[in-house]
């Protein structure tokens, strides 16, 4: 997997503004239909039980293929599941297009804002 992010934070909504491009290999010996990936932040959301005040949490704002199409997705808790229009084949490649927000939470251990100090780590 390669890829390529423009990201701009934004200090006064606490927040990280992306854009990616990543380029997935298909190195397995299998057709896939979907891709898996990790939304780590989504663990500072409220509705889990923390002790914040302030949410962090990732947000897709569009997620396309490379034909410009947009794609299906599901989001459940860190999981972030793509259908893909088209199967990626053994040894094959596809890029996907992805606008997407970070909103960072309150600093806990070492991730999130305090005043005008950011400890931002496993974000993308």
């Amino acid at each position: 997997m390669d890829y390529y992010i423009q990201v701009e934070l934004l200090p006064e909504l606490n927040r990280l503004e992306c854009r990616e491009v990543l380029s997935y290999h298909n190195n397995s010996p299998d057709t896939l239909a979907y891709l898996y990936f990790h939304l780590y932040i989504n663990r500072f959301k409220l509705s889990i039980p923390s002790k914040l005040t302030v949410a962090g949490y990732q947000e897709i704002i569009s997620l396309q293929e490379e034909c410009g199409s947009e794609l299906k997705y599901e989001i459940a808790g860190t999981l972030l599941k793509v259908h893909l229009a088209r199967p990626i084949l053994p040894a094959d490649s596809t890029q996907l297009f992805i606008r997407f927000n970070t909103v960072l939470p309150e600093a806990t251990d070492r991730f999130g804002f305090y005043g005008n100090h950011y400890d931002v780590g496993n974000w993308y």
